[in-house]
Formats: C-alpha cells, sequence, structure tokens
C-alpha cells in the first residue's frame, strides 16, 4: 500500500513578454502579452513505506515548486492533479 500517490502533478504559470524600445514597452503597457510558462511538467509517483525521495535536477529545473505543491503551499493554483496520503 503506498503511503503517497501522485498523479499527472504540473504547474504553468504566465509570463508578460516585453517589447524592447520606448514604443515597445508603451504598446506592452497598454496591451500586455503574455506567454505560458510550463514550471513542472506532469510527473508521477508513488512512495511505498521505508521508501525515500530526492529531488535532483539543474537550475529551474521545478524542484522547489514540486515540492510546494507537495506541502500545501501553492496546491490550490496547480493546474491538475491527484494527491493521496
Amino acid at each position: 500500500m503506498s503511503i503517497i500517490e501522485v498523479e499527472a502533478l504540473a504547474k504553468t504559470f504566465k509570463t508578460r513578454e516585453r517589447a524592447a524600445g520606448l514604443s515597445g514597452s508603451l504598446h506592452s503597457f497598454i496591451a500586455p502579452r503574455y506567454r505560458q510558462r510550463e514550471a513542472v511538467k506532469p510527473i508521477s509517483f508513488s512512495l511505498e513505506p521505508g521508501e525515500l525521495l530526492a529531488f535532483i535536477g539543474p537550475n529551474g529545473a521545478g524542484k522547489s515548486t514540486t515540492i510546494k505543491m507537495l506541502t500545501c503551499n501553492c496546491f490550490s493554483r496547480c493546474d491538475k492533479h491527484t494527491f493521496r496520503i
């Protein structure tokens, strides 16, 4: 029996695109354009009693964001998930 099960945990957020120059800055201020960024690609895993879990990867890979979602700090804002303890 798993003590933790996670299915399709994912997180995306919007960032505003900024244009170069004064006219571009004014245009982006009046009519901003947004781009979707994928902070955490969908991941699934389960932990059995006695197992350890480690997150390793390069900077910007979404390790801290995943930990925050798992500890319910930003769980209400994550895109889609199934999470059982």
